[in-house]
Protein backbone atom coordinates (compact mmCIF):
# COMPACT_ATOMS: atom_id res chain seq x y z
CA UNK A 1 0.00 0.00 0.00
CA UNK A 2 1.27 3.46 -0.81
CA UNK A 3 0.75 6.49 1.37
CA UNK A 4 -1.23 7.94 -1.54
CA UNK A 5 -3.68 5.01 -1.24
CA UNK A 6 -4.08 5.67 2.48
CA UNK A 7 -4.38 9.42 1.99
CA UNK A 8 -7.03 9.08 -0.74
CA UNK A 9 -9.01 6.37 1.07
CA UNK A 10 -8.88 7.81 4.58
CA UNK A 11 -7.64 11.37 4.97
CA UNK A 12 -9.22 13.04 1.92
CA UNK A 13 -12.74 11.74 2.71
CA UNK A 14 -12.37 12.92 6.32
CA UNK A 15 -11.25 16.37 5.17
CA UNK A 16 -14.12 16.56 2.66
CA UNK A 17 -16.66 15.56 5.31
CA UNK A 18 -15.30 18.17 7.73
CA UNK A 19 -15.29 20.85 5.06
CA UNK A 20 -18.89 20.09 4.08
CA UNK A 21 -19.97 19.96 7.72
CA UNK A 22 -18.40 23.31 8.59
CA UNK A 23 -19.90 24.93 5.48
CA UNK A 24 -23.42 23.58 5.91
CA UNK A 25 -24.08 23.09 9.62
CA UNK A 26 -24.79 25.85 12.09
CA UNK A 27 -22.94 25.97 15.41
CA UNK A 28 -23.02 25.03 18.14
CA UNK A 29 -22.09 21.55 16.98
CA UNK A 30 -22.95 18.35 18.81
CA UNK A 31 -19.93 16.89 20.58
CA UNK A 32 -20.68 13.37 19.28
CA UNK A 33 -20.83 14.59 15.66
CA UNK A 34 -17.60 16.55 16.07
CA UNK A 35 -15.90 13.50 17.60
CA UNK A 36 -16.94 11.27 14.70
CA UNK A 37 -15.70 13.80 12.14
CA UNK A 38 -12.37 14.17 13.94
CA UNK A 39 -11.95 10.41 14.30
CA UNK A 40 -11.79 10.50 18.09
CA UNK A 41 -13.91 8.84 20.75
CA UNK A 42 -16.71 10.60 22.60
CA UNK A 43 -14.67 10.16 25.76
CA UNK A 44 -11.70 11.93 24.24
CA UNK A 45 -13.98 14.73 23.03
CA UNK A 46 -15.45 15.17 26.50
CA UNK A 47 -11.96 15.19 28.03
CA UNK A 48 -10.81 17.88 25.58
CA UNK A 49 -13.88 20.00 26.25
CA UNK A 50 -13.37 19.67 30.01
CA UNK A 51 -9.66 20.51 29.78
CA UNK A 52 -10.43 23.60 27.71
CA UNK A 53 -13.40 24.50 29.94
CA UNK A 54 -15.73 24.57 26.95
CA UNK A 55 -19.41 23.77 26.80
CA UNK A 56 -20.17 24.71 23.18
CA UNK A 57 -18.43 23.76 19.97
CA UNK A 58 -18.26 26.63 17.50
CA UNK A 59 -16.32 26.62 14.24
CA UNK A 60 -13.25 28.08 15.97
CA UNK A 61 -13.49 25.59 18.83
CA UNK A 62 -13.89 22.74 16.33
CA UNK A 63 -10.66 23.76 14.60
CA UNK A 64 -8.88 24.12 17.95
CA UNK A 65 -10.06 20.66 19.01
CA UNK A 66 -8.92 19.31 15.66
CA UNK A 67 -5.36 20.32 16.58
CA UNK A 68 -5.60 18.58 19.94
CA UNK A 69 -7.21 15.27 18.97
CA UNK A 70 -5.28 12.01 18.87
CA UNK A 71 -6.48 10.70 15.49
CA UNK A 72 -4.01 10.54 12.58
CA UNK A 73 -5.88 13.38 10.85
CA UNK A 74 -5.74 15.60 13.94
CA UNK A 75 -2.06 14.90 14.49
CA UNK A 76 -1.26 15.64 10.82
CA UNK A 77 -3.10 18.94 10.94
CA UNK A 78 -1.33 19.98 14.14
CA UNK A 79 2.10 19.15 12.71
CA UNK A 80 1.23 20.99 9.47
CA UNK A 81 0.33 24.12 11.43
CA UNK A 82 3.44 23.79 13.61
CA UNK A 83 5.49 23.83 10.39
CA UNK A 84 3.75 27.02 9.28
CA UNK A 85 1.91 25.41 6.35
CA UNK A 86 4.88 25.90 4.02
CA UNK A 87 4.54 26.67 0.32
CA UNK A 88 7.31 24.19 -0.42
CA UNK A 89 7.91 21.06 1.65
CA UNK A 90 11.26 19.42 2.29
CA UNK A 91 11.41 15.64 2.69
CA UNK A 92 12.08 16.19 6.41
CA UNK A 93 8.95 18.33 6.78
CA UNK A 94 6.87 15.81 4.82
CA UNK A 95 8.12 12.94 7.00
CA UNK A 96 7.33 14.92 10.15
CA UNK A 97 3.89 16.21 9.12
CA UNK A 98 2.62 12.91 7.72
CA UNK A 99 4.45 10.68 10.23
CA UNK A 100 6.37 8.87 7.51
CA UNK A 101 9.77 7.20 7.57
CA UNK A 102 12.32 9.82 6.46
CA UNK A 103 14.23 7.21 4.45
CA UNK A 104 11.09 6.35 2.46
CA UNK A 105 10.39 10.03 1.80
CA UNK A 106 14.00 10.71 0.73
CA UNK A 107 13.94 7.69 -1.57
CA UNK A 108 10.67 8.84 -3.15
CA UNK A 109 12.02 12.36 -3.61
CA UNK A 110 15.15 10.96 -5.23
CA UNK A 111 13.04 8.85 -7.62
CA UNK A 112 11.21 12.02 -8.65
CA UNK A 113 14.44 14.02 -8.87
CA UNK A 114 13.15 16.72 -6.53
CA UNK A 115 14.40 18.12 -3.23
CA UNK A 116 11.30 20.17 -2.34
CA UNK A 117 7.62 19.84 -3.20
CA UNK A 118 4.74 22.26 -3.55
CA UNK A 119 1.52 21.08 -1.93
CA UNK A 120 0.05 20.27 -5.36
CA UNK A 121 2.79 17.72 -5.99
CA UNK A 122 2.58 15.92 -2.66
CA UNK A 123 0.20 13.30 -4.03
CA UNK A 124 2.76 12.41 -6.71
CA UNK A 125 5.38 11.92 -4.01
CA UNK A 126 2.94 9.96 -1.83
CA UNK A 127 2.51 7.47 -4.68
CA UNK A 128 6.17 6.47 -4.30
CA UNK A 129 6.04 5.93 -0.53
CA UNK A 130 5.22 2.43 0.65
CA UNK A 131 3.64 2.15 4.09
CA UNK A 132 2.93 -0.94 6.16
CA UNK A 133 -0.73 -1.94 6.15
CA UNK A 134 -0.64 -2.46 9.90
CA UNK A 135 0.21 1.22 10.45
CA UNK A 136 -2.08 2.80 7.90
CA UNK A 137 -5.37 0.96 7.69
CA UNK A 138 -8.43 2.05 5.81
Amino acid sequence: MTFLDYFQQTIQPQLAAIDLFLKTEEPPYAAQTAAVLLGITSGEMEKLLTQEKLSLITKGVFLRLMRQGSSPLCRMLDREIRCGSPKRYTPAAIAYIYDLDIGEVLSAAEQLGESTFESGRLSELFGYIQVPDRVYRK
